[in-house]
């Protein structure tokens, strides 16, 4: 039996940036499309599809960090086109965790989260906030959690840990899949600061006034039932 070994070969092919949404593809040459701009869920570019190696990624788009509160960092790319999503750090004893991915990190932003402790667990929240997932994965060899219902969308990525409808990555880093937006859409909850991370913005728990706002995207009446059952004993408000 073959197992593995016939796709091993894949993830070592070069990576492509979309300009339009932001997803990369491997692929042994720039790609003919690119299938999240192709989803209902996005569109296609206007005057044409355009691929970005990440040399050239990473000389478009600057990359920048900023420690948002004591031991989580958030990382983003300024200017940049496509989506635009941030990457989320949180420092731990027991290990860093990363939500989500800023498009592209250059050496400078790789070598700051090497000096931060590396990340011991990787995830992301859907598809448009995946960004360079893969970048991290290649130079620091986390787990990778992801729900199943995004699993089509993994290609570029190595997935190591799948869960079904909550996980706890790291003591007091919680994973919950609300579905929604995509069928693995899943939210990170961070214990010690009673923050939300929502793939798009952050909410921190505030008073009981049973409401769940906690993106610009509509999740899914599923999340606001299961985050005042089980996460927040009240309402979230937004954060920076």
């Amino acid at each position: 039996m073959p197992g593995l070994d016939p796709f091993l070969p894949a993830l070592t092919q070069p990576a492509y940036y979309c300009v339009n949404c932001g997803f990369w593809q491997r692929y042994f040459e720039p790609p003919p499309s690119c299938p999240l701009c192709l989803d209902a869920r996005h569109v296609v570019p206007s005057d044409g599809w355009e691929f970005l190696d990440v040399a050239t990624a990473t000389r478009r788009y600057p990359c920048h960090w900023s420690e948002l509160e004591p031991g989580i960092w958030k990382f983003w790319n300024d200017p940049v086109e496509g989506i635009g999503a941030a990457g989320y750090l949180v420092q731990t004893d027991a290990g860093n965790f990363m939500f989500d991915s800023t498009a592209v990190y250059d050496d400078a932003a790789i070598d700051r989260i090497e000096s931060l402790g590396g990340v011991a667990v990787l995830a992301g929240s859907h598809p448009h906030a995946y960004g360079a997932l893969w970048q991290i994965q290649d130079r620091f060899e986390p787990e990778l959690a992801l729900h199943p219902g995004d699993f089509e969308w993994s290609a570029a990525l190595r997935i190591t840990w799948s869960f079904d409808d909550e996980v706890e990555v790291l003591p007091g880093i919680r994973l919950f899949c609300t579905g929604g937006h995509f069928e693995g859409h899943t939210v990170a909850m961070i214990d010690r600061a009673k923050i939300l991370m929502c793939g798009g913005c952050r909410a921190r728990q505030t008073s009981c006034d049973g409401t769940v706002m906690c993106s610009s995207l509509w999740i899914s009446f599923k999340l606001g039932r299961r985050l005042n059952r089980r996460l927040m004993r009240g309402g979230t408000r937004r954060s920076r």
